[in-house]
Formats: C-alpha cells, sequence, structure tokens
C-alpha cells in the first residue's frame, strides 16, 4: 500500500495533477481479484458471478478452464477461512459493518497481490490529496472497493 501511495504524491507532485487515470492489463491476477470481490460483495457461494475469462481467455473462452478459474478462488476461500467447505460463509452482517476496515486489511493480505496493495495506496493517497481518481479495469474496481472499505471516504 504504501509503494503505491508514494509513487502517486511523487507523481502528482511532479507534475501537479489534479486527476489520475488507473488501469491495467489483467493478466494473471482477475483470479485474486475475483476472489477478494467474492468476499467484499459476500458473493463467496456464488463464485461464478465474479469469474470471469480473464484477457487471456476472453479470446478463446473455454468453460473447463474457467470451471478451473472458479475452483481456485473457492478452495483459496476456505484456505483463508472466508468460506467453509460446503459453501457457508459464516459472516455475519453486523459484524462485518463493524470490522469492514479489518476485514479489507485480512482479504488483501490474504487474496490479493502487490499490484492490487499498490493500486489501494496510490487511491487512498490520491483521496488524501483531493485529486480525482478515474478507474478502469476489473482489478482497479477491485483496489478501489478495497480503498473504500479501508477509508470510507476514498469513494
Amino acid at each position: 500500500i504504501q509503494a503505491g501511495r508514494d509513487a502517486l504524491k511523487g507523481w502528482v507532485t511532479e507534475c501537479g495533477a489534479t486527476v489520475v487515470a488507473l488501469g491495467e492489463v489483467g493478466i494473471g491476477n482477475t483470479t485474486s481479484s475475483a476472489a477478494i470481490l467474492a468476499v467484499l460483495t459476500e458473493n463467496q457461494t456464488s463464485i461464478e458471478n465474479v469469474c470471469g475469462f480473464g484477457a487471456r481467455l476472453v479470446h478463446d473462452p473455454d468453460p473447463s478452464v474457467l470451471q478451473k478459474k472458479v475452483d481456485i478462488v473457492k478452495r483459496a476461500l476456505v484456505l483463508h477461512q472466508f468460506m467453509t467447505p460446503n459453501g457457508d460463509t459464516g459472516v455475519n452482517a453486523e459484524k462485518k459493518t463493524a470490522d469492514s476496515k479489518a476485514l479489507a486489511e485480512s482479504v488483501l493480505s490474504k487474496l490479493g497481490g502487490a499490484e492490487i496493495a499498490s493500486l489501494v495506496g496510490a487511491i487512498l493517497q490520491a483521496s488524501e490529496m483531493n485529486i480525482g481518481v478515474l478507474i478502469d479495469g476489473y482489478i482497479c474496481i477491485t483496489a478501489a472497493l478495497v480503498a473504500a472499505y479501508l477509508s470510507p471516504d476514498a469513494t
């Protein structure tokens, strides 16, 4: 997160930007984004709703490969105890609201990568500097949702 904060602050300071555009290619990190979105949007029981073919598979859609991706996300959620093997989430809505920052930190640290964390940091830093942010892409949307959980003022 700090790397994203530092990069954004340095760039804005250097060029005096009042708005930034964040985007990504989406090669290999849509699976981790799907896992994060499944937890934060409470879609653990419908992983298919947050998984897609990704950049590589969109040109050669193979349902068996998509199913493999769904299975990987489900295994990750079970491994990190965001759902049980039978699909129960065990997340109490009242507790989730009270602990949204802790949930976002846990989800990001267990399911996210450095690229998503850096995007989260850039979004948080831009918010603190009153810099507008244009979000483009699935991974960036995921980062924006994590940032909103960490700091509701970032939206």
